[in-house]
């Protein structure tokens, strides 16, 4: 399970940062994680479900797929391409979620998704994260 502390105090900021999740289970691509936090949403659409990048840098992603009686396929893509696959399997312990982290290196406009392969994305452990780490 995951929990955000939110600073009350905080400073909004137009950092490219995000923390969206699910509110409800999707099977549709890209996964539109359609709840997102009041300091933590600059880039990313709950329209559209992707992180559009607005400066060329050096990126963090993390996404942690559920899993509920089933196998679910992921993938995390790039301007639709696929980058790489992960695989939750919720069909013996009934709930099961897989976590992945990259790093990737991105242009103005290029977009993030999450793209499901195989599968119902379960809420509400469900959640995509991004921030800019380095500016080029």
């Amino acid at each position: 399970s995951w929990q955000l502390v939110v600073n009350s105090n905080a400073i909004k900021s137009n950092y490219p940062v995000f923390l969206a999740h699910l509110s409800s289970r999707s099977s549709k691509t890209p996964v539109i994680f359609d709840k997102t936090h009041s300091s933590y949403h600059h880039g990313y659409s709950v329209k559209t479900g992707a992180f559009t990048a607005d400066r060329d840098g050096v990126y963090l992603f993390l996404y942690n797929i559920e899993a509920l009686n089933e196998i679910v396929r992921t993938t995390l893509r790039v301007n639709g391409i696929e980058k790489f696959e992960t695989r939750s399997d919720g069909r013996h312990s009934d709930y099961d979620d897989t976590s992945a982290v990259t790093v990737l290196e991105l242009s103005v406009n290029d977009q993030v998704s999450v793209g499901v392969k195989d599968g119902t994305v379960d809420n509400p452990e469900s959640l995509f994260f991004g921030v800019l780490l380095i500016e080029m």
